[in-house]
């Protein structure tokens, strides 16, 4: 353990000697997840064995990134997969799931001075925006909440600016943090028996160079406005919180859980949900939103997981009021194979 931490401390000055990492599948990208396999995996306290068409294997030593997760967690007295069970429960019944210290104090830290060496090569992602985050449409005021324009800024780090060595991309390409997030994202249809939808269900590395996984800096004054993600699920490492400021709020079951423009007509779904939109809105400072969860700095930490559900639950982060800025990670997983943003996202978040 001591002689891993050492050469992860290591990393840190090596950085800038090293070249720019090539955008790699992961050995499990192609395969399915298995919720029995997975919970025999969970159940013997580590993330090892993952599912390969059903039949569990051993990826990856438990001690290779053994280092990388905090003792709270590696060492804690529940189980692993009283952990996931308590993640995905608080994921269904709020729409996200919050893990203090889920990695180790001394990779934060590496992940911190990494992002912060590579804020120089950063891009401030800058923009007005509808909560949807779709054009304004026509057919609609401009004081609707279909076209209510929200501000957002922030410095990304994409992908392919970070360096072959960074414990993100070891993170990111990890069975085993792949495993605990499909465990505590799958849909809500599968179940812990071997049912279609559960044999159905895979978590895939993004296809994308850029958004797969990456750096967020929030300087004083910048934040995210509120608005809805593109993707189901989203997946956030806390590295470092703003001294002021800088809190995540999210609103539990805004709209439908079904976003697919098909079921449009359908009584029980609505996709847009314009009457909460609205009370969100108007509920609302440039601190706090009485309607929504929220996740305090101090509650947060550095080194938190926080698995959320993007696509249903408007949410936001709260202008950075500090001289320290917030610093977090971003690791994107899709449910199909070799999915990317669209040239949009592409061109306002990454400036690519």
């Amino acid at each position: 353990m001591a002689a891993a931490m050492t050469m992860a401390a290591a990393r840190v000055s090596c950085f800038a000697l090293l070249p720019r990492r090539t955008p790699r599948r992961s050995t499990c990208s192609s395969r399915l997840f298995s919720t029995s396999s997975l919970t025999s995996a969970l159940s013997n306290n580590n993330f090892a064995q993952i599912a390969a068409g059903g039949q569990a294997e051993l990826l990856l030593a438990k001690s290779s990134l053994e280092s990388y997760f905090h003792p709270a967690i590696t060492k804690q007295e529940e189980s692993l997969l009283t952990l996931a069970n308590t993640c995905r429960r608080q994921f269904l019944e709020t729409g996200m799931a919050h893990v203090p210290k889920f990695i180790a104090p001394t990779i934060c830290h590496q992940m911190v001075q990494e992002a912060s060496m590579l804020k120089k090569e950063a891009f401030y992602s800058t923009e007005d925006h509808t909560v949807y985050q779709e054009s304004t449409d026509e057919q609609f005021a401009e004081s609707h909440p279909r076209n209510d324009l929200q501000k957002s800024s922030k410095w990304i780090i994409d992908y392919d600016r970070i360096m072959q060595s960074s414990p993100l991309v070891d993170l990111y390409t990890s069975p085993h943090v792949q495993a605990f997030v499909a465990y505590v994202v799958r849909p809500e249809t599968s179940s812990f028996s071997n049912t279609a939808a559960e044999a159905d269900f895979a978590l895939y590395e993004s296809g994308c160079p850029y958004n797969a996984a990456y750096y967020n800096i929030y300087e004083s004054g910048d934040g995210l406005g509120w608005h809805f993600d593109r993707s189901i699920f989203g997946v956030n490492l806390e590295l470092q919180p703003a001294l002021e400021g800088g809190n995540f709020e999210l609103c539990w079951n805004t709209r439908s859980s079904t976003t697919n423009n098909d079921n449009k007509d359908k009584d029980d779904v609505d996709i847009w949900a314009f009457d909460k939109v609205q009370r969100i809105l108007k509920e609302s400072s440039d601190s706090e939103c009485s309607l929504a969860q929220r996740i305090d700095n101090p509650a947060v930490g550095p080194g938190s997981l926080v698995l959320f559900a993007g696509a249903r639950n408007l949410h936001r982060v709260t202008p950075v009021q500090s001289p320290q800025p917030r610093i977090n990670a971003i690791m994107t997983y899709e449910t199909q194979p070799h999915q990317k943003p669209n040239a949009y996202s592409l061109a306002k978040f990454f400036g690519r």
